[in-house]
This record gives structure tokens, sequence and C-alpha cells, in this order.
């Protein structure tokens, strides 16, 4: 019953993924990024042409920022997830346009805090996405995979005991403990998240339905 339930989440969740040819003529994505380079949003946006700058009408909108700059973690120099809001549909659509923004660096979910409606679009691209490879994290506390090299090194215990094991949140030893060892290993918080080419973005281009935003001076370009 437990596997049935998730193939039927799963089976909905592909579904409902909105793609840029279900965008009306008055949508566009707009990409801006801060000055230090360490920051972005990118936003979902349904108004007339002669609205479209800046942003107006936004149905979905998704925060991100360096991993290093916010925790202190290299987490091998992946973006993170800071904030997301989004009508439905159009949430995993902006989480694939910033995988695909962010190329090899990759994407990760929050550290701490992931609701279980974004948790179902993180297990999708783990167990389901062919395009998008997984790429395993180091624990930044006791690491094990590879112990001299601390580019790897993440968080992220609190967000996989809210979703596994809450007992995981405090004394997670994934080298003393083999129970925690095989959950950090399997579960999607653990990783990092790229996406294989720009199959999204270029098609937005195409449209001519995206903008960048990349000095920080309001200029808006294709």
């Amino acid at each position: 019953m437990k596997h049935l339930r998730q193939y039927i989440r799963k089976m909905l969740l592909t579904e409902a993924m909105k793609m840029p040819a279900d965008l009306t003529e008055n949508m566009y994505v707009l990409i801006e990024a801060n000055r230090a380079g360490d920051y972005f949003e990118v936003t979902i946006n349904d108004a007339s042409p002669a609205q479209r700058y800046p942003r107006s009408g936004i149905i979905a909108e998704l925060m991100v920022g360096k991993a290093e700059d916010h925790s202190g973690l290299n987490c091998d120099g992946a973006w993170v997830i800071m904030s997301s809001e989004a009508e439905q549909g159009y949430g995993p659509l902006v989480y694939d346009i910033a995988m695909e923004y962010v190329g090899d660096d990759g994407l990760m979910c929050d550290r701490t805090d992931v609701s279980f409606e974004a948790a179902d679009v993180w297990d999708f691209y783990l167990s389901s996405r062919p395009d998008v490879k997984a790429v395993q994290l180091d624990f930044h506390e006791k690491p094990f995979l590879t112990p001299n090299n601390m580019k790897d090194d993440c968080d992220g215990q609190y967000t996989l005991a809210r979703h596994v094991d809450r007992d995981l949140a405090v004394g997670l030893d994934p080298v003393g403990n083999s129970y925690h060892k095989r959950q950090w290993m399997k579960h999607w918080s653990t990783k990092k998240y790229v996406k294989q080419g720009t199959p999204i973005i270029d098609e937005l281009k195409e449209r001519r339905a995206i903008y960048f935003d990349r000095d920080d001076v309001g200029h808006y370009y294709f």
C-alpha cells in the first residue's frame, strides 16, 4: 500500500508539472541575481506585455542562495533553496529552471525545513528523473565518505530527521551507526542535484519568455 501511494504521488506530480508550452502569451520567467553573486530569485509572472518590467502578477517564486555563504559549508558548491511559493504545477517548473541555471554546481533542498509537498519533488528527482544526477554529499560533523576532503561536507540532519526519523536530528553518526549511514546514503535530502542540459531555459528563450537581470541595476535582457 505504501508503494502504491508513492507511485500515485509521483504520477500526480508528473501530470501536474507545467512546461514552457503551458505558459500563456502574457506569462514569462524572470531570473534576478544580486551583485555579490550568492543569491538569485526565479519568478513566473503573469502580466500584459506593457507591464512586464519589473516583475508583475507573480504565480511562482523561488529564492536560492549559495550554500557556503549561508551555512559556511561548501556542500560541493551547491545552491540551496531558501524559500518557495507557487500555484499548482508551477513549483516543479521553477525548481527545474533554477537547477538548469546553476549548472554543475547543483541544487539542493533547505537544510532544516522542507514541506511534504516539496519533499515529493525532491524524491521524484532522486527516483524518477534520469535527466537529473544525484550527487551524494558527506556529513560535516562526522565525514565518512571523503574524510580528507571538506568540500563535499554538508549539514542536513534536521531535514533528514523530519522526513525519516526524529532521532536523527541529534547524534547522527553515519560512521559508527549503520542505520544512520543507510538513511543518509539513500535519502533525497543528503544530495545535490545536477540537471543534464538546459532544455527548459532553451525553450523559454525560443519563446522569448525568459528575462535575466545579473548586474543588479535593473537591466533586463533575454
